[in-house]
């Protein structure tokens, strides 16, 4: 009688360790950041997952790559200034994907700043004649 009460206990026990590791995995979610009005990549956004305050930004192309442990049921805040942010709540098939994710962000009408979606800061190259007083 006492063999057959253990298998169930082995069997919870197994059950419930396997959640708890499961609930430790590394989850990879990877994307782009996109802006509405015209399809570019935003460089320098921030990704943040709300409940463990992980981040990370967008390289200079608008992509990213976010990895946490911990439960999968998440929710991304996406942040840039000048833009609306954007909350996203992960879904299981975002999990670990080949398929990037694609967050599009719409332009703030209340900001008054410039806002560059990506590309490169513009140099001046002066000539060392040009630039004498004589």
């Amino acid at each position: 009688m006492q063999r057959i009460m253990i298998r169930p206990i082995f069997l919870i026990a197994l059950l419930f360790f396997s959640f708890q590791l499961f609930s430790q995995s590394v989850f990879r979610i990877n994307g782009i950041v996109k802006e509405a009005d015209d399809n570019q990549g935003i460089a320098g956004a921030t990704l943040t997952v709300k409940s463990i305050r992980t981040f990370v930004e967008t390289d200079d192309i608008g992509s990213f790559k976010l990895e946490f442990t911990g439960d999968y049921s998440i929710e991304i805040l996406i942040q840039k200034e000048g833009y609306l942010d954007k909350t996203y709540t992960v879904q299981p098939a975002d999990l670990n994907s080949s398929t990037p994710i694609i967050f599009v962000l719409n332009r703030d009408p209340a900001f008054s700043g410039r806002i560059h979606s990506t590309g490169t800061i513009p140099t001046i190259s002066i000539d060392e004649e040009s630039s004498s007083d004589g």
